[in-house]
């Protein structure tokens, strides 16, 4: 997992092939935010996922991906994110190909995900996204679904 401010994104996430499409269209949505829905990034098979919700769930089932990073974004609001390794888990819900999610049980850690932030998520990791936080506000978020070979 790495995890920093939009403003490190360069010294962060540079390792990453075609991350100045991701970069540039992050910095888009600051300015205005795109409807919500899923928008291909390139011709490689990324896409973004665009969201907005008030963040509810307690502590729930720990996902993971196979043949995507996530990189989670949040133009707005903050939410409680969990994150463990996957090797720490036990697979709960066998992994759906079409879906590319499983779910586990076990424990991790927790922290606060706040506004102008990126989380980047490998497939050897559980995450609980969008968990809520005392004083909850809405939560305007972008995961870009980066496939394995952009990164390895």
């Amino acid at each position: 997992m790495i995890i920093d401010h939009i403003s490190r994104w360069r010294e962060a996430l540079g390792f990453i092939s075609d991350e100045g499409q991701f970069y540039d269209y992050l910095c888009k949505a600051l300015q205005c935010f795109p409807d919500e829905g899923a928008v291909p990034l390139g011709n490689k098979g990324a896409k973004a996922l665009v969201s907005a919700y008030t963040p509810g769930k307690k502590e729930t089932l720990w996902e993971a991906h196979r043949k995507y990073y996530d990189l989670q974004f949040l133009v707005s609001g903050q939410e409680r994110i969990g994150w463990a390794p996957l090797k720490g888990l036990t697979e709960e819900i066998p992994y759906d190909e079409e879906k590319d999610i499983a779910f586990y049980r076990g424990t991790g850690d927790f922290f606060l995900f706040r506004k102008e932030y990126f989380i980047l998520l490998s497939p050897d990791e559980g995450h609980q996204p969008g968990l809520f936080t005392p004083g909850q506000t809405p939560v305007k978020k972008i995961v870009i679904k980066i496939p394995v070979a952009h990164i390895r």
